[in-house]
This record gives C-alpha cells, sequence and structure tokens, in this order.
C-alpha cells in the first residue's frame, strides 16, 4: 500500500523513525543531485507539498481499510513532516544540520507538545497530517534557535 511508504510502515518496531529516516535520504539524496547544478529549494517544496496532500488524500482510506484512527502503517505523514523540518534549512543544507532537523523533528513528533496533541485528535483526516506538520513546524523553530545560539557561540 501506498501509505506505508514502500512497506516501511510494517516494521515491527519504529516504524515512524524508520520512515523519517528514509525521508532523510531521500531529502539528502536530492540535495545531492540538485545542489550543484539547481540552488532553487523548488525540489524540496515539491516533495513536501506532494507527501502532505497524498497523506491527507490516504488517511481516511487507510483508517476505513484497516479500521482504526491514525493506524501505524499509515506512514506517509511522517514522511511529509519530515520534509517540512528539513524544507528551509540552509541553502544546501549540511548532513549535520540535517540529521539536527530530523532529531528534533522526531522528538516532537514522539512526545507531541501543545498543541500538536490537539492537532491529532481533529476529526477527519486532517489531524493525522497536522500533527505530523505542527512537529515540523516545532522542529524548525528549535533548529533555528539552535544554530543561531552555535553560530554565536563560534
Amino acid at each position: 500500500m501506498l501509505w506505508t511508504v514502500c512497506f516501511l510502515g510494517h516494521v515491527p518496531k519504529l516504524p515512524g523513525t524508520i520512515t523519517s529516516l528514509g525521508g532523510l535520504g531521500l531529502f539528502l539524496l536530492v540535495r545531492q543531485f540538485t545542489s550543484s547544478t539547481v540552488s532553487s529549494p523548488l525540489p524540496f517544496w515539491g516533495m513536501f507539498a506532494l507527501m502532505t496532500l497524498v497523506s491527507v488524500w490516504l488517511a481516511p482510506i487507510a483508517e476505513r481499510s484497516l479500521g482504526k484512527k491514525d493506524p501505524s502503517s499509515f506512514v506517509v505523514d511522517e514522511l511529509a513532516g519530515v520534509l517540512g523540518a528539513l524544507l528551509f534549512i540552509g541553502s544546501p543544507p549540511t548532513i549535520w544540520q540535517c540529521l539536527v532537523g530530523f532529531g528534533f523533528f522526531r522528538l516532537f513528533d514522539i512526545f507531541k507538545p501543545p498543541p500538536i496533541r490537539r492537532l491529532e485528535t481533529m476529526r477527519g483526516s486532517l489531524g493525522v497530517t497536522l500533527d505530523d506538520l505542527g512537529a515540523a513546524c516545532y522542529a524548525q523553530m528549535c533548529w533555528r534557535v539552535a544554530f543561531f545560539i552555535i553560530g554565536r557561540l563560534w
């Protein structure tokens, strides 16, 4: 199924983290191939927008098919979230910057501080994706603060 992101959603332990790692790998791969030829963030915006739309579109289908809200095998939202967390990181971003963004994203996606948990409880398929986008926003904010502070120290 498409919502399992190449069956990563069926990994027995930590399917969200494994899928997010796959998203990090995809981001780095696109970065590698586009950084020497394109300075535009358009490929990254395209990936993020596409995965967000696919997540919102497939969430109700997955929930009906599997008979529960936000099933653990539905991980395309994790892919959209991690791509969103990495979207504004540097031009071109370094691997370390991407790893920090990934770490912040997973931290906020797992612990879901307010209002992320509230986004998750929204009715319909939007809530399934919005909590990951909220975690991506928190990750972006923390990433920017961390690298601002690090930049000031060095």
